[in-house]
């Protein structure tokens, strides 16, 4: 568990992992230079069996790779300070796992504010509907990042994973340069070192909705879009180089004209890096069905030109 300025929410967290129906379990906590009081929240929990560790602030997936390095288990939670496991989140992924330890397992994520409801939104059921119980790490790579026609990209939260150890050793650790989606680019190593990918509905885990916690990648900033940009290219050469299929450079490929959407107009250099990508990893220029805005503004976008669209949502943003 990564902790930065975290001591809002790090107990309620702390006791969503200590409260596990599966009991054989070793927490590890790495304080990112904390400034808020969390490494003491955290200390209170050592009589408990929990290992504190604290480093300078040097990011999150340094924090994941200590605890990586430091850990004793033959498989691997990560969860961040401000989420929750369901109580019997890892036991349910064990079952499975412990029979077949050459595979990753997730489950569904419930987005909540305050407190956890019956009707929370899933996070994962729009796209979990295609998603088999069993798939290969091709076919769960492909749906998921929108390879199938007319299904929607989705995406998996970090703590609904549970991973062997040895999967992660083949994949490698945390990419401590990405600042952006550096969890979409060290799974997706992981998915593709893994012989299946199971998909357990009821190994439900909490995703924290307020404030303090909006997602980096939907930040329209030049230094994000940068940032942006270096960890799509690290994704496009871990992809291709597991495999040549078309439909992996068609992805990746549309990957990068979606990015090149959001650089445009404003950040018209990033734009143009964004195109040059698009076009290289795919031989050719094809451009993917846009979802830029409203009804209206996509149907300009696929109609007519996507530019003039994103110049009017500019314009539009600009008079606020």
């Amino acid at each position: 568990m990564p902790v930065y300025n975290s001591n809002r929410f790090l107990e309620e967290s702390i006791q969503s992992v200590l409260q596990q129906s599966y009991k054989n379990i070793e927490l590890i906590i790495v304080d990112d230079g904390s400034t808020d009081g969390s490494l003491q929240t955290a200390k209170q929990f050592e009589k408990f069996g929990v290992k504190i560790f604290s480093q300078n602030n040097k990011g999150a997936s340094s924090a994941r790779n200590k605890g990586l390095n430091l850990a004793n288990g033959t498989y691997i939670q990560y969860i961040d300070a401000d989420d929750l496991l369901d109580v019997d989140k890892i036991n349910i992924q064990m079952q499975v796992l412990e029979k077949e330890n050459t595979s990753i397992a997730f489950g569904d994520c419930i987005n909540f504010k305050e407190q956890i409801y019956s009707d929370n939104t899933i996070l994962n059921s729009h796209h979990c509907r295609y998603i088999q119980p069993k798939e290969s790490p091709d076919n769960f790579i492909i749906k998921m990042n929108g390879g199938v026609s007319n299904l929607p990209a989705g995406m998996v939260e970090v703590h609904s994973w549970l991973c062997p150890k040895s999967i992660i050793e083949l994949a490698g650790p945390w990419n401590e340069t990405l600042t952006v989606d550096d969890d979409g680019e060290f799974f997706l190593r992981v998915i593709l070192k893994a012989n299946h990918v199971y998909y357990l509905p009821k190994s439900l885990t909490y995703y924290r909705k307020y404030s303090g916690n909006a997602s980096l990648s939907n930040n329209f900033g030049r230094k994000n879009l940068t940032a942006s940009i270096e960890s799509l290219k690290s994704k496009a050469d871990i992809l291709l180089k597991s495999k040549s299929l078309l439909v992996y450079k068609k992805i990746m490929s549309d990957y990068f004209w979606q990015l090149a959407i959001r650089c445009y107009p404003n950040e018209y250099d990033l734009y143009k890096i964004c195109e040059k990508e698009a076009i290289k990893i795919l031989g050719r220029k094809e451009l993917p069905k846009f979802y830029i805005g409203h009804k209206f503004i996509d149907f300009l976008a696929n109609n007519l030109s996507w530019k003039l669209s994103r110049r009017l949502q500019y314009i539009k943003q600009k008079m606020r």
